[in-house]
């Protein structure tokens, strides 16, 4: 199966998207910014409380 330049780019684009999100979480994640976000939009009783972990 052959894939086109347009498609193979348009692939490139999401792996790479994905890629730099995920080591942008799990930074956060393992830095412990995570928790403090929980704990800023918990004084405020937001609805994102209890979705980081």
């Amino acid at each position: 199966m052959v894939i086109s330049q347009k498609i193979q780019f348009r692939l490139n684009v999401l792996f790479i998207t994905v890629a730099v999100l995920a080591i942008t979480f799990l930074s956060l994640y393992s830095l412990g910014y995570l928790d403090e976000l929980e704990i800023i939009l918990a004084k405020d009783n937001y609805i994102f409380t209890g979705c980081f972990w």
